[in-house]
């Protein structure tokens, strides 16, 4: 989101080790050892779908909504469980932060 660009920020790594009809687990993490990144996540090429929740860290955090933005301190990684639901959405071309 910072520079307003599709992709993946600099020093940012970001794995998907599972994929079900209800969900994904992703594991981000930020190489950089001085600054943090933030990284738009987005539900589906064409934000076609929802995300409901995301399980970090043993919490559950309500997101309900096509996207969402993960801040990624120095150094740091994190591995989420995000619930999906699929084609929830019209497909829009339009990148998360510049939709209402």
């Amino acid at each position: 989101p910072a520079k307003l660009r599709a992709g993946l920020p600099e020093d940012v790594g970001a794995l998907v080790s599972k994929i079900t009809a209800d969900g994904i687990t992703l594991t981000l993490v930020n190489t950089n050892l001085i600054e943090a990144r933030s990284v738009a996540v987005q539900a589906g090429a064409y934000a076609e779908h929802h995300f409901g929740g995301v399980q970090v860290g043993g919490e559950d955090v309500s997101v309900e909504a096509r996207d969402f933005t993960v801040r990624l301190e120095p150094g740091s990684g994190t591995t989420m469980q995000i619930a999906i639901r699929r084609f929830a959405h019209q497909p829009t071309m339009a990148f998360p932060w510049s939709r209402d």
